[in-house]
């Protein structure tokens, strides 16, 4: 594996995609290299530059979307992919900087994408939801309805 250690897998357009942590301590470490199982010899590099380490990676209505971490970027993010021009861009950005922040478990269910992001300085601890991968709403605030966990 090229450059960091597994954190996240995702199967979408026919090949294998994996989030790696680096364990960087700036910015823009985030990468996600992918290849055909079984076809390929090695694996590609499909970005290098994310803002955050990919955590979770989830395709959703012909996209791939990547969850980051987060202790130094700027924030918590949800990106997707692009499928014609394969460029990644934040569709949903957190509370900011402060602390270690996350968006992970991307999940679908019922025709919806959903995503835990916490928040440790915030504190937030939310479950997030997009029916079109663009809009995300809290569908349910954790550290106020379930006893202030955050």
């Amino acid at each position: 594996m090229p450059g960091g250690a597994p954190a996240c897998l995702a199967f979408h357009q026919g090949q294998l995609w994996v989030g790696l942590n680096i364990n960087a301590t700036t910015d823009a470490a985030g990468k996600i290299v992918r290849c055909f199982p079984e076809i390929d010899s090695a694996w590609t590099v499909d970005v290098s530059n994310l803002s955050g380490g990919p955590v979770s990676m989830r395709a959703f209505q012909g996209s791939l979307y990547v969850g980051t971490k987060s202790s130094v970027a700027p924030a918590e993010k949800i990106y997707k992919r692009s499928p014609t021009a394969y460029t990644y861009s934040a569709v949903f950005t957190g509370v900011g900087a402060g602390g270690n922040a996350s968006v992970s478990h991307l999940v679908e269910y019922s025709n919806a994408l959903y995503a835990a992001q916490y928040h440790a300085t915030a504190p937030t601890i939310h479950i997030k939801k997009s029916t079109d991968g663009t809009t995300w709403s809290t569908d349910r605030d954790v550290d106020a309805t379930d006893g202030g966990v955050a």
